[in-house]
């Protein structure tokens, strides 16, 4: 024996006389220490999850496993402005723009029904400004032990500023040739006017030979 404290489930059923009484208790003590553990190191690694997604500078959610969505991060709920309430189920696509959530929901539920990795770039509303950010937002199930999906992960990338480099790196080529088929004519410079004499600041060899008889030079 080494003294260690070690968790036990106890069960016990009455021995009963004649009469119903019970003379004494009768039954096993398992030994349930390691799935004790178990569950314990679950729990933390649970704790863990959670942390490191509430401090995640992306939005990430969860959902059931017909995709319905249950739990937000506190960055979710800082970006969109949504509550709770407003956010549950299929209320997270209010942070979608109108024309973006028909082609969202669609896609989303059928990566649903068929339990399939889920991804698609649209832009998410952001309250403090009103602003359509485009991101990447992907899918991801959780198997439970019996192998069917128990939820779903999504996360949401802010991908806004390198859609627009990309945007004007495929633009670049069309102003380019525009540029070439209508070329700017170049900019004419006028020389100075000599009208009232050189300037003081002309090199004297200029003066020397500047007439006297030209208007311009007198």
């Amino acid at each position: 024996y080494d003294g260690a404290m070690r968790s036990h489930l106890s069960r016990a059923l009455p021995v009963r006389d004649e009469h119903g009484r019970s003379v004494r208790w009768f039954g096993p003590s398992t030994d349930i220490s390691e799935r004790t553990q178990m569950e314990e190191a679950l729990r933390a690694s649970e704790r863990r999850y959670r942390a490191l997604i509430e401090v995640s500078p992306q939005m990430v959610w969860e959902g059931r496993p017909d995709g319905g969505a249950t739990y937000f991060n506190h960055w979710w709920y800082e970006y969109t402005g949504l509550t709770t309430e407003q956010s549950d189920g299929e209320g997270w696509m209010e942070a979608i723009p109108p024309e973006h959530r028909e082609r969202v929901r669609v896609a989303w539920l059928k990566a649903a029904v068929r339990g399939e990795p889920f991804e698609i770039e649209t832009p998410f509303r952001r309250a403090s400004d009103g602003a359509d950010r485009w991101h990447l937002a992907r899918g991801a199930t959780v198997e439970g032990r019996d192998g069917r999906v128990a939820r779903w992960v999504w996360v949401a990338l802010d991908t806004h500023e390198r859609n627009q480099s990309e945007i004007e790196r495929d633009r670049l080529p069309e102003q380019l040739h525009a540029e070439r088929r209508h070329p700017q004519p170049p900019t004419a410079t006028r020389p100075p006017s000599l009208r009232g004499g050189l300037p003081a600041t002309a090199p004297s060899w200029t003066r020397a030979s500047a007439c006297s008889t030209c208007p311009s030079c007198t």
